[in-house]
């Protein structure tokens, strides 16, 4: 569920600092949003892609080059 849909709780949100494509060599393209955590002086990571009809979201709060190494590594069945 999305925050909107689930969440009771009031938190104020990151900062969105940048928006840019993740290619990989399968041909899929994988939008990345980052976004500097307030409270934790850190950049948050996350990736949102479909693929075979499901969506599918990555988060995560680490390096911007371990983040992509990660999308790059994601192995999709035929």
């Amino acid at each position: 569920m999305s925050n909107a849909d689930s969440s009771f709780g009031q938190k104020e949100p990151d900062s969105l600092i940048n928006e840019y494509v993740v290619y990989l060599n399968n041909g899929m393209e994988i939008q990345v949003k980052e976004y500097e955590e307030k409270e934790e002086n850190s950049k948050r990571y996350e990736a949102e892609f479909e693929y075979a009809g499901a969506q599918y979201e990555i988060k995560g709060v680490v390096e911007k080059a371990e983040f992509e190494k990660i999308l790059k590594n994601l192995y999709f069945s035929k």
